[in-house]
């Protein structure tokens, strides 16, 4: 491969490294991490979720 040859094949990887480049910062260009918010801990049920379910013992199936 002569210099020209080399000379094209050099040009042609540095266009595709930047052109993923650009491509990457646009597609991620808004995400900021930081401004996500942290898990919180979940909300103490109320009462009316809290109160447990009450079954009775005909509605559970027969032990086999």
């Amino acid at each position: 491969m002569n210099r020209t040859g080399r000379t094209i094949v050099l040009g042609a990887v540095v266009m595709l490294v930047l052109g993923t480049d650009w491509a990457l910062e646009k597609a991620f260009g808004g995400y900021h991490p930081q401004d996500v918010p942290g898990v919180s801990e979940p909300a103490p049920p109320s009462d009316s979720v809290a109160s447990p379910l009450e079954f009775d013992p005909s509605d559970m199936p027969a032990a086999a």
